[in-house]
């Protein structure tokens, strides 16, 4: 996979994977996923919710290491997912994550 554009947030991140197989890249989807202080599960499957939850379990291990802490959740259950399909919907993607700071003080969860 490749992370293309990312912000990561107080309290949420937010990001582009690109998933490559042998240099081709096949699909571009956005994330925004809220931090939470539930469990998180694992699942053995290869899809798109296995890259998001290996990305959240190697943050959780770095975070928990950091605070000397041992298995601290840090992200709530799910994610939020939009396929880009095309161009136009990659820049206004790639346009949000860019703005999303300038957007803080209108989060409700903050």
């Amino acid at each position: 996979i490749y992370i293309d554009n990312y912000v990561i947030m107080p309290n949420h991140i937010h990001f582009i994977i690109e998933i490559v197989k042998n240099d081709i890249k096949n699909v571009g989807a956005y994330f925004h996923t809220p931090v939470s202080n539930k469990k998180m599960l694992k699942s053995p499957s290869k899809n798109i919710g296995s890259i998001v939850r290996a990305i959240k379990a190697g943050a959780t291990a770095r975070i928990n290491k950091i605070i000397n802490s041992f298995c601290n959740p840090v992200w709530q259950r799910n994610y939020y997912e939009n396929i880009i399909r095309n161009e136009k919907a990659y820049l206004k993607v790639m346009e949000y994550i860019k703005d999303n700071p300038l957007k803080w003080d209108e989060d409700r969860y903050r």
